[in-house]
């Protein structure tokens, strides 16, 4: 013989105030899922895209947005949100030869840009250039500040025999501008060349890697004349950016294998500091 029992659940106003929590709070975890699967909503504040050819640079030149391309071609986004072209007669026109900007002052008028020449497929940094830009009024650029005594420093080298040379690919980094002073960081990579003549009257070619010279360019004078400053020698040197805070200037080198250097130049002080491995593959991949 058995006996029905019979559960009864008596809803006290406490029970139905802790029931009504734990369904709301259910109900927003479900929400905030459904948030994270959803797409993310498109910004409406921006425009359709513009389709441009011959592009290679877009930055802030004087709290202007500017475009570059090859061609002397630049392109300058107007208050109306359009792109206005101007061209630079003989900015980089010529065959093998273009133009960029190594230096450009985001908030100020003043931009430096490299005049690149490649022949036999070197790299040569014939020079740079000033351009002063101001909004309204017309684009105005200086004159070329030949390089050409910066190379030939970087050549020179003692080598075995007469049929030695040295070819130089000069290569500018991103730089900063403070003001009158400009900053661009530079990486020197040389390649030895070693020609000669055998017994047998073969003519035989030899190239090896040669040494590597990292610096900084740097002029006092708004980009008029330029010095050149050295600084300790990095390791399979890739590319090259300075950043300024308020009072130290930050050189950053990223290499092939992908490890990150620091060097910093002191207040007040032309030197830099030995460089510092702030990043590495060796390092990131040791288990700690």
């Amino acid at each position: 013989m058995s006996a029905d029992r019979t559960i009864q659940l008596r809803l006290t106003p406490v029970r139905l105030v802790v029931v009504a929590i734990a369904v709301i709070a259910l109900v927003w975890c479900l929400v905030l899922v459904v948030i994270q699967h959803l797409p993310p909503a498109l910004d409406t504040k921006w425009p359709k895209p513009v389709k441009m050819e011959n592009v290679n640079f877009l930055y802030c030149w004087n709290g202007t947005a500017v475009c570059m391309g090859g061609g002397g071609v630049l392109r300058f986004l107007n208050d109306e949100g359009q792109w206005i072209e101007k061209t630079v007669p003989g900015f980089g026109t010529e065959k093998n030869e273009y133009c960029y900007p190594v230096a450009v002052d985001a908030d100020g008028p003043t931009a430096i840009f490299c005049d690149v020449k490649y022949t036999n497929k070197v790299e040569a940094i014939r020079s740079f250039i000033t351009g002063t830009m101001v909004p309204g009024e017309e684009l105005r650029f200086g004159p070329r500040i030949p390089l050409h005594d910066y190379v030939q420093d970087l050549s020179r080298g003692t080598g075995a025999g007469s049929g030695f040379r040295r070819e130089i690919d000069l290569v500018c980094g991103q730089g900063t501008v403070r003001g009158s002073e400009l900053y661009t960081p530079y990486v020197a990579e040389s390649t030895e060349i070693i020609e000669r003549i055998t017994s047998a009257g073969t003519h035989q070619q030899e190239r090896r890697s040669g040494p590597d010279v990292c610096g900084v360019f740097h002029s006092t004078d708004a980009g008029r004349s330029w010095q050149s400053t050295r600084v300790g020698a990095f390791r399979e040197s890739y590319s090259a950016t300075i950043r300024a805070t308020r009072s130290h200037l930050h050189l950053l080198r990223t290499e092939y294998s992908r490890n990150l250097w620091l060097s910093t130049q002191m207040p007040d002080s032309s030197t830099w500091s030995e460089p510092k491995l702030l990043i590495g593959i060796e390092r990131c991949c040791v288990p700690v």
